[in-house]
């Protein structure tokens, strides 16, 4: 367990290797500290997080108001033919005990015209028998929402590793343009100076004025290169520093390459795992078992509402001089039958669909899993085979142009034969960053389909580990 552990928190991280890229004179963003600023400043993920909130609401919206309600109305006649004056004040409350599924209402009402002083107090209690008997009903409405909740705080954590892997995605293209830039400018410095030395050589006719000019458009190339990539720069920094709530980076860098070509990764557990219990399947577990209770909810709009109704009303009032001073307690019922009710049958079909809809969404969710993991578990080992061969090829490439380098200033070969032994060495080198940073990203999308590169189920970073 405690290697889980460990495993997850490099899952964001991982394992530094400073190279011969730092200058202790520059100033380094690192992924940990990217990630940890874009947490707190990228719109981009306040956006995804801001979905939690309906959980707040969802509930309350949807389930009968606990809440009392107060009701008062109050009017004011006149009479324009004998100028007689009426008042009528009526006042009223109510609560639903939703777990009882009973209704308590009381209301008091005063009417006074010319002839008659009505007034009359009700206190009456409602009690659903049938349809929603002691508020079975509404009881398994709240389940239903409690699982929708329960998905909807799956499903922005889901959001919210996803949104994070593509900010890392970013960081390490970001770290790519740069570790690229700083070996263009090497080679572009190593060129020159065969410039140099070639054109020393041509002056003392030792070498023609074809090998100057071969020689300067090798130059220029790996100047048209740099001029790329400091386009490729300011585009991915624009975007680093938006994601970190900044204007600029104020001339940061990105760090050197995390090396990750060794990192143990257990596939077996870890596919297991995902595909047994992982948060979109239970996210999509809940919306079948909402789906359920749907499909309950809507085949009871179907049944009869039968409530048991009792209560006491007093009646202290004068009509034509006649006083009438009744009190008097009842007793009864209340009935809705829905006959042929077209529109809560289709709702029962609706819910249905969409239980379906659930299932099957879960079925092709699993078996993309199952084959994206599988792709996914052949793309990082072939990475880490084409890591190992192309850093024998930089090094095999890198022995060749300095051995073709003498054998050209010993005149044993021609120009253009140590230009393509050093094209084929700068290209080797480009290679072999370049399977560095996609094996770094193709292990962050192991991580992130695996559920891994968030540590829990809430969106906070993992610990980091330096």
């Amino acid at each position: 367990m405690k290697r889980i552990l460990a495993l997850i928190s490099l899952s964001i991280i991982g394992l530094y290797s400073h190279g011969a890229f730092a200058d202790s004179s520059q100033k380094f963003l690192d992924l940990n500290e990217f990630v940890r600023a874009a947490r707190a400043n990228d719109v981009g993920i306040e956006k995804v997080l801001h979905e939690r909130v309906q959980t707040t609401f969802l509930r309350s919206l949807s389930l009968p108001s606990p809440g009392v309600l107060l009701q008062i109305e109050n009017q004011y006649g006149f009479s324009l033919d004998e100028g007689e004056r009426t008042t009528v004040l009526d006042l009223a409350a109510s609560k639903e005990i939703t777990t009882t599924g009973t209704t308590l209402t009381a209301s008091h009402s005063l009417n006074r015209q010319e002839d008659r002083e009505e007034d009359q107090t009700r206190v009456a209690l409602e009690q659903s028998l049938f349809r929603n008997a002691f508020g079975k009903q509404t009881r398994r409405q709240d389940q239903k929402l409690i699982k929708e909740n329960e998905a909807i705080l799956l499903r922005t954590v889901e959001a919210y590793e996803d949104y994070i892997a593509t900010l890392i995605s970013g960081y390490f293209d970001w770290q790519l343009s740069h570790v690229n830039r700083t070996v263009a400018q090497e080679l572009l410095s190593e060129s020159q100076s065969l410039q140099h030395f070639i054109e020393e050589r041509s002056q003392r006719h030792i070498a023609s004025k074809v090998d100057v000019g071969r020689v300067a458009l090798e130059s220029m190339g790996y100047e048209e290169a740099i001029l790329e990539l400091d386009i490729s720069l300011v585009k991915q920094g624009a975007e680093i520093a938006s994601a970190m709530g900044k204007e600029v980076l104020n001339d940061l860098q990105p760090s050197a390459l995390l090396d990750w070509t060794n990192l143990k990764l257990d596939f077996e557990q870890t596919r297991t795992a995902a595909l047994s219990k992982g948060r979109m399947l239970g996210a999509y577990a809940l919306a079948e078992e909402a789906g359920a209770l749907e499909i309950q909810l809507r085949k009871e709009d179907l049944d009869p509402a039968i409530n048991l109704i009792g209560g006491f009303r007093y009646d202290d009032s004068t009509r034509f001089t006649v006083s009438t001073d009744r009190k008097e307690v009842y007793v009864g019922f209340n009935a809705e039958l829905p006959l042929w009710d077209q529109k809560s049958g289709a709702e029962v079909k609706k819910a249905a669909y969409e239980k379906m809809s659930a299932t099957l969404a879960k079925k092709e969710y699993l078996k993309n899993l199952s084959s994206a993991l599988r792709a996914q578990e052949g793309r990082i080992q072939t990475q880490r085979k084409r890591i190992e061969l192309s850093e024998k090829k930089w090094t095999v490439s890198k022995d060749v142009a300095r051995r073709e380098r003498k054998r050209y200033e010993n005149g044993k070969i021609d120009l253009e034969t140590l230009i393509s032994a050093r094209q084929a060495q700068a290209n080797s080198r480009f290679e072999f960053l370049k399977n560095r940073i996609q094996l770094n990203k193709d292990i962050v999308e192991w991580l992130r389909l695996t559920d891994q590169l968030i540590v829990k189920d809430e969106p906070n970073l993992p610990a980091v580990r330096s």
